[in-house]
């Protein structure tokens, strides 16, 4: 910043000035979110007895995005089976990672408008708990659907999580710390569900 750049004009100066702040900042969210990730990953290996009611879990995270809901013009319907058991998963964790599939879900619809349904479900012969999160929004290329979960891939221009391309990533690494799946299915210009299957918590502390 000191230096005194003779053949660089002040308008030029300040681009320069200004991408180098935009690199720190994308570096500093990058290097905090890796030491997240392991943190996580080390927290889960001494997790035990971890649960959480996934109903109640998603209503708390729709209530923290009721703004966006709003602005978006979206609407939300919810169909949540009332006799879920308890997610064998933290219940800050799949906070998380529901406002950040429904975060994209709001993201994805063109314009003023568009809908978003929420359904949960108990697969008793899995002892799973199914969430499935679909919305009619722009969708996604059928070409980049096996890339959605890769780190640092993202098919978006602006916000910190857009530029970063962590966000599904880490709902990914999440959902699967707790021995869950999450797919992802979608049709171009048409919607996209995301669909994640919970393990059910049993009374003896574990993992069904």
């Amino acid at each position: 910043k000191d230096r005194n750049f003779e053949y660089i004009g002040f308008k030029e100066f300040t681009e320069i000035m200004k991408g180098l702040r935009a690199m720190n900042d994308q570096v500093k969210y990058c290097c905090d979110t890796t030491d997240r990730l392991n943190r996580l990953n080390r927290k889960k290996a001494k997790l035990h007895n971890v649960h959480c009611n996934a109903n109640h879990v998603i209503r708390e995270s729709v209530k923290m995005l009721k703004h966006s809901l709003e602005v978006s013009g979206a609407t939300l319907t919810l169909n949540l089976n009332p006799g879920l058991p308890q997610s064998a998963i933290n219940a800050l964790d799949f906070r998380q990672v529901f406002s950040n599939v429904l975060t994209n879900a709001i993201q994805s619809l063109p314009g003023q408008g568009g809908t978003i349904k929420v359904r949960t479900a108990l697969l008793k012969n899995q002892k799973m708990i199914r969430v499935d999160c679909q919305d009619d929004g722009v969708g996604i290329p059928k070409e980049l659907l096996p890339k959605v979960f890769d780190p640092f891939f993202t098919t978006k221009l602006r916000g910190i999580e857009k530029r970063s391309g962590l966000g599904l990533y880490i709902v990914y690494s999440t959902v699967k710390s707790y021995k869950g799946e999450i797919a992802i299915k979608s049709d171009h210009r048409k919607g996209t569900t995301v669909t994640m299957l919970l393990p059910v918590y049993n009374i003896s502390g574990k993992k069904s």
